[in-house]
């Protein structure tokens, strides 16, 4: 059985009832319809989540069951494979996201999302259509996540933020540096005087390391086992030291799982500059933005991305856009105007110009 001819009509009344988006989306994962009312921006973050989410759903058809997930950002979803299409429900904050970044649409509990979603496949498929919930195994990653924006300012702790940048990157060498300089196990003694200090810096310590790993783009599903780890582990500590032990460790199992995900043809320093780019995807970036973030010389960081990777930072970044537009004329209706727009430039006619010089096609061309 297919999604009823009467999806849009149930759609529309799911948004207008609960103010959460739903998309209906072909097979090849193009969008057909939304039901949102979200600008430019926010409909951007929607077709880069969508498609993270419809990789991630393993039914192919109406016999298979409806999963709850969540996206590369901790926002909630529901995705009800059909045979033609599938629909998306969400993106919801659950209370488990503190970093949501739609705007406009309420928060539910996890359960309130999850009886929504299943009146929504009941409406459409009837009441013998599963539900699955797979969401339940990152509620420690992204209490973590809280733990991060809480207020610790009785607590000395940004002497050592080059060490988030290690972590960030992958850089084992310098995060062993930094980690035996005495200075650092000076700063570990003064800022855990005692138990309950220590663990207050432990918990913000995992929780901003956990950021850092995560804005390298590692998959959520590979940190949660360690951020679950010290969690129960720091749970038994009985001394300061073995705190300050814990938070070694910690370090260095992030970093190197970041090192993993990190291309080895590069150095740290051309791994963050690209990290940077594709972050900013849809800003108007520069190569002396790319520089700032990366605290070298503009200099420095041609020298070093040109002889690396065999181009320049802004071939990189022209290359990245044109790529990003490649899947939204592959993947979507937008129009050449509005591809451009979203990824920052400042006219149709110098995004052609840009496209055709990459391709060897205008964008008219390779949507067809």
């Amino acid at each position: 059985m297919e999604i009823t001819l009467d999806s849009d009509a149930v759609l529309q009344m799911f948004y207008d009832s609960f103010r959460i988006p739903a998309g209906i989306f072909d097979r090849s994962g193009k969008l057909r319809k939304l039901f949102y009312a979200g600008g430019t921006r926010q409909t951007k973050m929607y077709l880069a989540d969508a498609g993270s989410i419809l990789d991630k759903c393993a039914g192919s058809g109406p016999a298979d069951p409806a999963e709850l997930l969540l996206d590369g950002n901790g926002s909630c979803w529901c995705c009800i494979p059909g045979q033609d299409d599938s629909i998306l429900l969400g993106p919801v904050q659950t209370g488990r996201n503190p970093l949501f970044a739609y705007e406009g649409i309420p928060e539910h509990t996890g359960k309130g999302f999850l009886n929504i979603s299943r009146y929504v496949v009941s409406l459409l498929y009837g009441s013998g259509r599963p539900l699955i919930d797979k969401e339940d195994a990152y509620t420690e990653a992204f209490a973590a996540r809280q733990m991060y924006k809480n207020d610790y300012s009785d607590v000395e702790l940004q002497s050592f933020d080059e060490l988030f940048l290690c972590v960030m990157t992958g850089d084992r060498t310098r995060l062993d540096a930094y980690l035996h300089s005495g200075s650092y196990l000076q700063y570990l003694d003064d800022v855990m005087p005692d138990m309950q200090t220590a663990r207050t810096v432990f918990q913000f310590n995992l929780a901003k390391t956990y950021h850092s790993a995560q804005q390298s783009r590692v998959p959520i599903t590979d940190l949660t086992p360690l951020v679950d780890m010290y969690l129960s582990e720091s749970a038994g500590y009985r001394s300061v030291a073995a705190y300050q032990s814990g938070m070694l460790r910690m370090l260095y199992d992030f970093t190197r799982y970041v090192s993993q995900y990190m291309d080895e043809r590069y150095s740290p320093l051309v791994n963050q500059a690209i990290m940077r780019i594709r972050e900013h995807i849809y800003a108007q970036l520069s190569v002396e933005d790319v520089a700032a973030y990366c605290m070298v010389s503009i200099s420095t960081l041609q020298h070093r991305f040109k002889s690396e990777t065999g181009m320049s930072v802004k071939e990189k970044i022209r290359r990245s856009k044109m790529e990003r537009a490649c899947f939204f004329l592959k993947n979507t209706d937008l129009s050449c105007s509005d591809i451009a727009y979203r990824l920052g430039f400042g006219s149709q006619s110098h995004f052609i110009k840009q496209f055709r010089a990459m391709t060897g096609m205008t964008p008219a061309e390779y949507r067809k």
